[in-house]
């Protein structure tokens, strides 16, 4: 088990309502069509497969159930990007959307060939490597090349090292997930905003 479910696990003791349980994505621990509410926040993309895993989740739902996921995103062709939907605050992105969709196709390069290195070495190795990345989120436009922009420093630290250390990441278009969504059943009732590098995400009903 690990360290996280354990603390959860520690948590959910004055909770009887609330039961941890540790599980493969790709094939749950649950019966199909049995939860209400189904969330899942930045995991799917981690699995060997996202399709797959979205498959698998999203059978558990049940009928006029919710489900609602949330994936690390890519920039897609320039005609995607232009319709994402972005948060309250991030009038720039929208404002320079040509500019913000190349920042983030070499955001998305840079990645790639940073995590060449870094997914085959050391933890430790590579959770050092991540405070010279920290640090460069404090650097106004550099920032975006980065892996978090969070404003506390540890906050970045530990995203950075969850962007470079998995072993598995893939990245999707809004399109992709919604796709998914109609093909499992559901439908589609909102897509939710995101800053300026895509994160896409979506809430659905399952029909039946």
């Amino acid at each position: 088990m690990s360290e996280s479910l354990l603390r959860v696990a520690e948590a959910a003791r004055s909770n009887p309502k609330l039961h941890p349980v540790e599980g493969d994505l790709l094939r749950p621990p649950f019966k199909k069509g049995v939860f209400d509410i189904a969330y899942s926040q930045g995991v799917l993309h981690h699995t060997s497969d996202t399709r797959d895993a979205f498959r698998a989740v999203s059978a558990l739902v049940k009928p006029k159930g919710l489900l609602s996921v949330w994936l690390y995103g890519k920039a897609g062709s320039y005609a995607e990007f232009a319709t994402n939907p972005i948060r309250p605050g991030r009038e720039w992105s929208v404002e320079h959307r040509r500019l913000a969709w190349w920042i983030v196709l070499i955001r998305h390069l840079l990645s790639d060939l940073t995590r060449l290195f870094t997914t085959r070495l050391p933890v430790p190795v590579t959770y050092a490597l991540c405070y010279p990345l920290t640090v460069l989120g404090l650097v106004p436009g550099l920032k975006y090349l980065t892996f978090s922009i969070d404003p506390d420093f540890q906050a970045r630290l530990i995203e950075n090292f969850d962007w470079v250390s998995p072993p598995f990441q893939w990245h999707h278009t809004k399109e992709e997930l919604a796709g998914w969504f109609k093909e499992e059943g559901f439908e589609v009732l909102e897509m939710l905003p995101h800053g300026l590098v895509p994160k896409p995400g979506a809430l659905g009903r399952k029909l039946k």
